[in-house]
């Protein structure tokens, strides 16, 4: 931890009177508002562990206990504090027997809180920070005190009570000091966990058996009444905290219900507590902790995770903070933002800031003992060397037949959407919220019909009388607002780093917890949608029963609380296991790239016991890593995250500070590679053995988005032009063949064709949607994105559909305000989705949801007039052409094979049947006006050379529209431009995209992009403007 220098003095009062407004704010339950409350006015119910009441009632900086006044800035205070190194002969009797003794900063970590008031203990993963707590509090214990060890999640207490759990089974294993550490131990915690502890130990004396477990109190006063309002419930009344520590002197328990485990819990002052995980524990909440010690020790790492401080918690403090009148807490030591690593302010930090001045005991435990040292050599030289502490690694257990366990299993493209849950029902993937009922089920506008009566034009009703509508509503209400909540923790997924676990890591996997006993593995992310669906997949696949696989990390009552969402496969005892697989994330052009930040990447890498596995794109890598992969021409630049609010110095410092990612796959091409590493075994840039750099199978039409994207600049249209390029490498023109773009439905066929064919079908093979809303969707916009056509006959064989990524959730930034929109984008594609498909499949198609043999198979049209196939472009295909097929691959179908077979079913079509293209349809140019921006075409004139480079060095995009507003080919003003008539003659033109805007959130926009041929144009305007105005 780094020195700090006090920042400006704030006045502990006015520090207080912030913090519990922060508290109100933070422990508000927003769908438990009091019926009696006015919309205008409510008063929101608090969690059960209110904070708001102990900032209301105990938290006045006059009446709180010495280490507080001192943290809170009482320079008097701070001079009370005493603070030394107990002579290891004093304690080290007490100290647990083990196989393997306490080493030596363990000792000192332990000496060290024994003797001064406050301490700080640093304990990285794998150095025993639970054997430390666990021997201290046996240290305390044996000279008569009491401790009482606190976290702000059960996490960490589930470390302490399984360990001596294990010593209560097997006594006779036991040390003496073992056994007196479980004679003095109670759980305590909530009114659930006393209660459990209650019925486990009905020997005990009536002054300490706790009442939680009655409905009544006996009659007992609460200490305030601002409990019956403010959420007071599971208030120990009878058992005061003397009396229980006399036969219990070593208690845990959360520290949202420290205080209420004993009637006098408001006043009483431990001997001693033990804050562990105290880098997740936000000042807030510490001081909670603090006010019941006479001496603290803060156990926790600053490299792990930091608490939670949401942007949204932010904004709503703020509101509130203003509306009274005050100033938000910016103070370095208390503000619960950390500026300086952009993270939560941890107690931790905060507390070393705080006592800058005093000499604070600071022990870093120096010696680690859980993973391979291959995997924790990158934390110790990537997190914890460069800040001058350094790992010992004493790992004894571990494959010393390898170097670097860690395997690199790569892929090219970005794949990551936004993802609404979904759930197997009867075999099948089901969306688990209602999101039609979210916006409502109205549609019918033209190209956006709602979902009708199967087998006629008439829309479909539910069956329900008036008094069952009455009934319901409130019903419906509820449950659409609560999927409204759900809706704003909208996660994201990576459905390609899904299928690669799935086909390239689980079977060998599977095979092997079948026959390695004891075998545990998990698989982490950032997000945790990729887990979910990861779940669904398994249970669809159905190798693994659901007692095996389990969810952590959904976090609890605690908003602040941090976590790794994880998926446990064969859970194992802690937070260690033998394989881990990472998963990372993609973030949003609107944020920084927090899911490769030092601190997650940190944890997740030292989870992994023997064998670490990542599946990442190149597009997370460093550009030289990228190049040696695929190839210079290939690489994708970094995003440029959050450009409207960073200078290109900061997003450079934080690229360095915090692309941890990188670093990571860095550090194990160092390892495998050769060239830098000479003698080390040869594992990139392609392995032939399990670890090293291994490219996934899986080879896509859509892996050149990130690289359209980079040359075009427009997101949406980056896919068609990927499979565009694809269609033209396929030469489908040697074989008879002509492709079609976006080609309107109605050229292959009439509404009254269309009415014909869907009276000739059975009933019973009508689409759900009527004949009316077709017709109408038939008669507008909707067209096929590529038709392919037998160029002598004109008939259709193959229609193509790219599915983008607002075909299945919402786009770019959501927040509170825009969800509801957002969501409607989603129901209104779907409706336009199954409008398509439901027009295809009178027409005679098949359709395919993608291209795998399994779509294909479950087709069940033996003679389609022609085949639909939709490509979603969420990382689920693969293999769409012949040139992307690798090897023996079976699992996927490519076009190519798809117009084979069409062709030799649509033989059976009867001719009255047979869709073809009006003569010139399939003339028009196999071409697609390639559109760039401004600030695209400017970087490749940078790029390229030339007289004019210097002229456009400093240019910049806004500077480049007005000159071209003063010379005709734009008029309007900044942020609403628009084409002029010169400009349309030049090739400049007018879009509609959406648009990811930092501080606006996502929507639909007017681009001004730029044709081919209007390139030429634009540079010399802009380039005349330039040398004039020099």
């Amino acid at each position: 931890m780094e020195d700090h220098s006090v920042p400006q003095k704030l006045d502990a009062e006015e520090l207080v009177k912030r913090y519990e407004v922060y508290a109100e704010i933070m422990g508000r339950q927003r769908d438990r508002k009091d019926k009696n409350d006015s919309d205008e006015h409510p008063v929101y119910k608090q969690a059960a562990f209110s904070l708001l009441w102990f900032y209301r009632n105990l938290a006045q900086p006059g009446s709180l206990n010495l280490l507080s006044q001192a943290f809170l800035g009482d320079e008097g205070a701070q001079l009370q504090l005493s603070f030394g190194e107990a002579p290891e002969a004093s304690f080290s009797d007490a100290l647990l027997e083990g196989k393997y003794p306490l080493n030596a900063s363990q000792r000192r970590a332990i000496a060290r809180a024994l003797k001064s008031d406050i301490s700080l203990i640093q304990g990285p993963p794998g150095t025993g920070k639970t054997e430390v707590i666990l021997n201290l509090a046996s240290c305390i214990i044996g000279r008569g005190k009491n401790v009482a060890v606190v976290a702000n999640n059960g996490k960490a207490i589930d470390n302490i009570t399984e360990k001596i759990s294990g010593w209560r089974k097997h006594p006779d294993q036991a040390g003496p000091n073992q056994r007196r550490l479980v004679e003095s131990y109670a759980r305590l915690g909530g009114k659930d966990a006393r209660k459990e502890w209650v019925a486990g130990h009905q020997d005990a004396p009536d002054a300490i058996r706790f009442r939680t477990g009655v409905k009544k109190y006996d009659g007992a006063v609460l200490p305030n009444k601002v409990f019956a309002r403010y959420g007071g419930g599971g208030w120990e009344p009878h058992v005061h905290a003397a009396d229980f520590l006399k036969r219990y002197p070593f208690i845990t328990s959360t520290i949202h219900s420290f205080k209420k485990c004993f009637t006098d819990g408001d006043a009483f002052q431990f001997d001693y507590v033990v804050m562990d995980e105290a880098s997740q524990c936000n000042p807030l909440l510490g001081l909670v902790a603090m006010s019941s010690a006479k001496h603290l020790v803060l156990v926790g790492d600053v490299e792990q995770l930091p608490p939670i401080y949401s942007s949204d918690s932010n904004r709503a403090i703020a509101r509130e903070i203003r509306a009274r009148g005050l100033t938000m807490v910016d103070d370095q030591r208390f503000s619960l933002r950390d500026d300086e690593r952009d993270n939560g302010m941890s107690i931790l930090v905060s507390a070393q800031r705080a006592l800058s001045k005093q000499p604070v005991p600071h022990t870093f435990l120096d010696e680690h003992y859980r993973c391979h040292p291959g995997i924790i050599g990158f934390c110790n030289e990537f997190v914890y060397k460069p800040d001058g502490n350094e790992l010992q690694v004493k790992t004894i257990d571990y494959d010393k037949s390898v170097e670097m366990p860690i395997r690199v299993r790569w892929f090219e493209g970005n794949y990551c959407e936004r993802y609404i849950p979904q759930k197997v029902v009867d075999g099948k993937l089901v969306d688990a919220w209602d999101i039609e009922g979210i916006v409502g089920g109205g549609g019918g506008d033209q190209g956006e019909p709602p979902r009708s009566g199967k087998g006629t034009g008439e829309p479909q009703r539910a069956a329900r009388d008036d008094e069952n509508d009455t009934k319901n509503e409130g019903e419906r209400r509820r449950e659409r607002e609560q999927t409204e909540e759900d809706a704003r923790k909208l996660s994201r997924c990576n459905s390609r780093q899904i299928e690669i676990f799935m086909h390239e890591e689980w079977p060998q996997l599977c095979e092997r917890l079948a026959h390695e006993e004891g075998l545990s593995a998990c698989v982490l992310s950032p997000y945790r949608g990729v887990l979910e669906a990861l779940q669904n997949r398994l249970r669809l696949d159905g190798s693994i029963s659901d007692d095996a696989m389990g969810m952590e990390g959904s976090g609890g009552a605690d908003p602040t609380v941090p976590h790794i969402p994880t998926f446990t496969i064969h859970k194992s005892q802690g937070q260690e296991f033998d394989i881990v697989y990472l998963l990372p994330g993609e973030d949003g052009s609107w944020e920084w790239p927090w899911t490769e930040a030092k601190a997650l990447i940190n944890v997740a890498v030292s989870r992994a016991k023997c064998e670490l596995v990542i599946i990442t794109s190149t597009a997370l890598m460093s550009e030289e890593t990228q190049a040696a992969l695929v190839g210079e021409h290939r690489v994708v630049g970094p995003a440029e995250n959050m450009k409207d609010e960073l200078s290109d110095e900061e997003r450079a410092k934080r690229n360095e500070r915090e692309r941890f990612l990188q670093k990571l796959v860095d550090y194990a091409r160092d390892h495998n590679d050769p060239a830098r590493t000479p003698g080390c075994v040869e594992g990139f840039p392609a392995s032939d053995y399990a670890f090293g750099f291994h490219r996934s199978r899986m080879r896509s039409v859509f892996d050149s988005v990130p690289l359209l994207r980079k040359e075009s600049f427009s997101k949406a249209s980056s896919p068609e032009i990927a499979v565009e390029n694809a269609l033209r490498s396929a030469r489908l023109d040697e074989r008879g063949l002509e492709v079609g773009i976006n080609v309107p439905l109605s050229s292959f066929i009439s509404s009254c064709a269309l009415r014909e064919r869907w009276e000739a079908l059975p009933e019973a093979a009508r689409p759900e949607i009527g004949i009316e809303e077709l017709e109408k969707f038939l008669d507008g916009e909707s067209h096929f994105d590529f038709t392919i056509c037998d160029r002598e006959t004109r008939r259709l064989l193959l229609a193509i559909e790219v599915d983008g990524s607002m075909h299945r959730g919402p786009q770019g930034r959501v927040t509170e305000s825009t969800m509801g929109s957002a969501l409607k984008d989603v129901v209104q594609q779907r409706r336009r989705d199954r409008a398509k498909d439901a027009l295809a499949q009178v027409m005679g198609a098949r359709t395919l949801v993608d291209n795998s043999r399994y779509a294909l198979n479950a087709a069940g049209v033996d003679a389609p007039t022609f085949t639909l196939l939709r490509l979603p472009t969420s990382g689920v295909t693969a293999c769409e052409f012949e040139e992307f097929k690798v090897g023996d691959e079976t699992r996927f179908v490519t076009v190519e094979e798809l117009l084979d077979d069409q062709l030799e079913r649509g033989s059976q079509v009867e001719p009255g049947h047979v869709l073809t293209a009006p003569a010139g349809e399939g003339e028009r140019p196999f071409t697609r006006k390639r559109l760039a921006s401004i600030s695209a075409l400017i970087r490749r004139w940078k790029e390229e050379g030339g007289p004019d480079t210097e002229l456009f060095s400093h240019l910049s995009s806004a500077k480049a529209n007005l000159l071209l507003a003063e010379a005709g080919y734009l008029e309007g003003e900044p942020k609403d431009w628009h084409v002029t008539v010169l400009g349309e003659r030049a090739g400049i033109e007018e879009t509609r995209e959406w648009f990811d805007n930092a501080k606006k959130g996502a929507s639909m926009q007017t681009m001004i992009r730029y044709a081919d041929e209007a390139e030429k144009v634009v540079k010399r305007v802009l380039a005349e403007a330039l040398r004039g105005g020099q």
